[in-house]
């Protein structure tokens, strides 16, 4: 049997501590992201390090294995699912969406 932690209860002290962290992730996802709060920032996906470092492993593997081969197919998913995730319009869904793909 396996509890989710969410449904142990808390004291005032540890749902703080919850709190933090979450807004300390939150933070750190918006920094990564170079979001302000000074109004929206252009950007391109292309700007992101993780983009960048995923395409060039996915154009190696162009290379490096057939068409088609999982590996390739697998690094396309992960750029189009940071494609997505760069291009949200509100930066709370932003930041929700990357917390989502942390689990």
């Amino acid at each position: 049997m396996v509890i989710d932690a969410k449904d142990l209860p808390l004291s005032a002290a540890q749902r703080e501590a919850v709190a933090r962290k979450e807004r300390q992730l939150r933070a750190a996802v918006e920094e990564g992201l170079g979001l302000a709060d000074d109004g929206p920032q252009r950007y391109s996906v292309r700007d992101l390090k993780a983009f960048q470092i995923a395409l060039a492993i996915y154009r190696r593997a162009q290379t490096a294995f057939e068409a088609g081969h999982p590996v390739t197919a697998a690094l396309r998913r992960l750029l189009d699912h940071l494609s997505v995730g760069c291009h949200r319009l509100e930066r709370q869904d932003k930041a929700e969406a990357y917390r989502a793909r942390l689990h």
